[in-house]
């Protein structure tokens, strides 16, 4: 696996709707701009495919958070993306389509620049993160060891780094830390508080270390400002034994949860009604008919109150009686949908 994937400095530090989105929701953009990356270094050339729920178990979210951030960014035009659906003649899933993001086809941009020595200052540039030290540090994430802001804030010392890596090695000898920042400016390039920040700087360095007892990080606190030196990242597991073997240890761990999490979502009351649902809705309209967001939730608030064979009975009732049968805010619907049935 290449080791590393590109944060552009426009991304970054030069747009507003990225610095406002939550913690949660930039590990997702830098997650998917990993996982593109490695897509395109890998050449392939399928599409690449990521259903909701995977993401959210890799960010340990909710599958609906997910859905809101996905939608958030392709709202802003960050990713390019075709949602996933129910192949209406097989009945099974197709995972979301992600066809790319015009973050890494600036990335492209720069770095044809670069080659033909007419770089643009409005492109920007832009950072390498370390991929598997970043992916490692999502499945602490999973095990509790850190939270979202955390590694939020390792991402960016990450891309800080890389940003004033450019320093003569004279200056670092002098100075002997890789970079400085003052706490209002990384608050604002992160849009969280110092206060907020010096606690994710802490947990960082204090729960994680090398089996040689290093820390990802050394640094100082100055007052009003920051001061990061012997940033580390580890070692990709294409050159690294032992990192090889956790990297697929890592893998077969986050598989085994996702799979679960599928069998756990299959297995709630709600998604059976709908599925009953939707067999009951096809055998008397000759159509299927697709769910909405947030139906299964509904579903299962309607279960607390009736068993699942009253619900069964009570939709099988809304799609076979004759309109007039129905209460008048149904009569005017020319389609019995699970949405105005829940409603």
């Amino acid at each position: 696996m290449v080791n590393s994937f590109p944060l552009p400095s426009a991304l970054i530090e030069g747009s507003e709707d990225f610095k406002r989105c939550s913690p949660t929701e930039k590990l997702y953009m830098f997650y998917i701009l990993s996982e593109l990356n490695l897509h395109q270094w890998q050449e392939r050339k399928e599409n690449y495919f990521k259903d909701d729920m995977s993401i959210a178990v890799t960010l340990g979210v909710k599958e609906d958070t997910i859905r809101r951030a996905r939608r958030k960014l392709q709202k802003f035009g960050f990713i390019e993306v075709r949602p996933g659906f129910r192949n209406p003649k097989t009945g099974q899933g197709v995972a979301t389509t992600y066809l790319g993001s015009k973050w890494l086809d600036l990335v492209e941009r720069i770095k044809e620049a670069r080659s033909a020595g007419t770089e643009n200052e409005k492109e920007g540039r832009f950072s390498l993160i370390p991929r598997y030290t970043f992916y490692s540090m999502l499945d602490k994430m999973r095990k509790g060891i850190f939270d979202s802001y955390d590694i939020v804030t390792l991402v960016y010392i990450y891309y800080l780094r890389e940003k004033f890596k450019e320093k003569e090695a004279q200056v670092y000898e002098t100075e002997g830390y890789d970079f400085f920042i003052t706490k209002r400016e990384f608050s604002s390039l992160t849009n969280m508080r110092p206060s907020k920040l010096e606690e994710c700087i802490i947990n960082l360095y204090e729960r994680f270390k090398y089996s040689n007892g290093k820390h990802i990080f050394e640094y100082k606190d100055k007052y009003h400002k920051w001061e990061f030196y012997r940033i580390t990242q580890h070692a990709d597991p294409s050159e690294d034994e032992t990192n090889r073997s956790s990297y697929e240890a890592m893998k077969e761990r986050l598989e085994a949860q996702i799979d679960k999490a599928k069998e756990d979502k299959q297995n709630e009351p709600g998604l059976k009604f709908i599925s009953a649902y939707r067999l009951i809705y096809r055998q008397h309209m000759d159509k299927d008919i697709e769910r909405y967001y947030g139906d299964a939730e509904q579903a299962t608030e309607l279960l607390k109150k009736f068993t699942a064979e009253q619900m069964e009975e009570m939709a099988r009732w809304y799609i076979t009686a004759d309109r007039h049968e129905l209460p008048a805010s149904c009569q005017a619907k020319k389609n019995r949908t699970l949405k105005d049935f829940l409603n």
